[in-house]
């Protein structure tokens, strides 16, 4: 399988940072994980064909399906605001991944397979913000994910939109 220079690019520079700042991945237990249990090696890595964008494809137009929201409740005071900087004991050093899986309306993103087969084979952790409609439209990658001991999902709404242009059922749609 051919990476794309963006692919080396990113696989390169995680690779550096984290062998630089990193400590050493923890010991794993050696139970397999869900992933590993529900899903044979060869299900989990890319696929040929399966990381290009298709446009107007079936499932491309994708709505959001309808669904009621209970009343927010609000966040206890201590976990309220945003999180500007994180202060470490003297030494430490460390990396937050973070990548973004995410599609827009009359598009099926494609999924770079091969970023998350090599924080795998490393054993490196990350955080992959999803959208809604990316969830659905890869029903068995996202499955994948949610399983995976070394990934944590982040929330990206439906289709990643800039929430700041929006208002009103816009919004809560969005979220």
């Amino acid at each position: 399988m051919m990476t794309s220079w963006n692919q080396t690019f990113w696989m390169g520079l995680a690779g550096a940072v984290l062998a630089a700042v990193a400590p050493a991945p923890p010991a794993f237990a050696a139970e397999p994980s869900l992933l590993e249990r529900c899903w044979p090696a060869a299900a989990r890595v890319m696929r040929d064909g399966e990381q290009s964008p298709v446009r107007g494809a079936p499932g491309h137009a994708r709505s959001i399906p309808p669904m009621s929201l209970a009343a927010p409740q609000p966040a206890p005071e201590h976990l309220r605001g945003a999180i500007r900087r994180v202060k470490l004991p003297a030494g430490v050093k460390l990396v937050a991944l973070t990548l973004d899986l995410c599609e827009q309306p009359g598009e099926i993103s494609g999924y770079d397979g091969a970023i998350i087969d090599y924080l795998r084979a490393k054993r490196i952790k990350a955080t992959v913000f999803t959208g809604g409609k990316w969830f659905m439209t890869h029903a068995e990658r996202s499955q994948q994910l949610i399983a995976d001991p070394l990934l944590e999902i982040g929330n990206h709404g439906w289709a990643h939109r800039n929430v700041r242009g929006l208002a009103g059922k816009s919004l809560d749609d969005e979220i």
